[in-house]
């Protein structure tokens, strides 16, 4: 057993008890799932996968007794995932877990038998090519997928609850997730808010902390009112600090998709409770080592939401919360 095997055993002993409502699971088989991610994996962190752990337990399945995780990640660098997804493939998995877009086409490229589980950041799956629907998804690929389009013009929306004639705002773009021009993770929702809402998107991509103040300087230039980010990525999450002074010194308020976003100094985070998404994710793959066909399983999409906003940002950066807006919030830092 290889070090990653080995610790990400011992991180889920914690978890081992089989809640009253689990079924018995065959004795026989302990299935093996691979988990792919772009950013590092730390197994021993029971946050980054928490929800997928408990929604195995409730279906009866139990790390180290009768299922395996085998953890690969790029690194944070999209062009070293294939490698990871070949290394998964090689192991002979039964299952492929994919947290995003750039984790998903990998694990396609290197298998198309192996059944794939979408995680939390698939973007827009169809778009994407990586289901043919997401109420028949045919293929190897299932899972979860929030509605992408729709999310990034209710974050518009919001930030024009602040900033009212809103019409520029700026993307910073990790190039880590694959070309600016591409954006594929996240263009169709971009577009489709374009038209709807008459708004501008300037990307601004960065590849190395250093380039987040050219990204800022970039925005300046183009008078965007506000900032949004692209898919997560390790770059932005362990540089939180850093774009949040630079957010206050232009002024610029920050909407992003996950509330660490939001407690780490960022304005705003709407999106999707991924928890809950992790749970029905470790639903599929109950079904698929049940039996199920992937291709057979609708992609689920998410039905609850959170909206959390950091009124210490808002003071510093100069903007007024309406009243409104908090009241619709479900956490407000103070």
């Amino acid at each position: 057993m290889d070090r990653r095997s080995f610790i990400s055993v011992l991180a889920a002993g914690a978890f081992a008890p089989i809640s009253l409502g689990a079924r018995a699971q065959p004795e026989a088989k302990v299935y093996r799932i691979g988990c792919l991610s772009l950013n590092p994996i730390d197994p021993s962190s029971p946050g980054i996968f928490e929800g997928f752990l408990r929604g195995l337990r409730e279906r009866g399945w139990v790390v180290g007794h009768n299922v395996t995780l085998e953890y690969r990640d790029g690194g944070g660098r999209a062009e070293r995932l294939r490698e990871a997804a070949e290394e998964l493939v090689a192991l002979n998995v039964d299952l492929i877990v994919a947290w995003g877009v750039v984790d998903i086409r990998a694990a396609m490229q290197a298998t198309r038998t192996i059944p794939i589980v979408m995680g939390v950041h698939s973007g827009d799956p169809v778009g994407s090519g990586f289901v043919a629907s997401l109420a028949r998804p045919g293929g190897n690929v299932t899972g979860v997928s929030p509605v992408a389009s729709e999310l990034i013009s209710k974050r518009v929306e919001l930030l024009r609850e602040i900033r009212p004639g809103l019409t520029g705002i700026g993307v910073i773009w990790d190039l880590a997730t694959g070309p600016v021009d591409r954006m594929e993770a996240v263009r169709p929702g971009y577009d489709a808010a374009a038209r709807a809402l008459g708004v501008r998107w300037h990307p601004l991509p960065v590849r190395v902390p250093d380039d987040l103040p050219k990204a800022f300087e970039a925005a300046r230039r183009q008078q965007v009112g506000a900032l949004t980010f692209g898919p997560d990525t390790q770059l932005l999450r362990t540089n939180l600090a850093k774009i949040s002074e630079l957010a206050v010194m232009d002024r610029l308020p920050i909407v992003a998709d996950r509330d660490v976003y939001a407690e780490g100094g960022i304005l705003m985070a709407y999106g999707p409770d991924l928890h809950d998404l992790w749970v029905r994710a470790a639903y599929h793959v109950d079904k698929i080592f049940r039996g199920a066909k992937p291709g057979d399983l609708p992609v689920e999409q998410p039905t609850k939401f959170e909206l959390v906003i950091n009124l210490k940002t808002a003071k510093a950066i100069g903007v007024a919360i309406p009243q409104s807006l908090l009241q619709r919030a479900d956490e407000v830092i103070q």
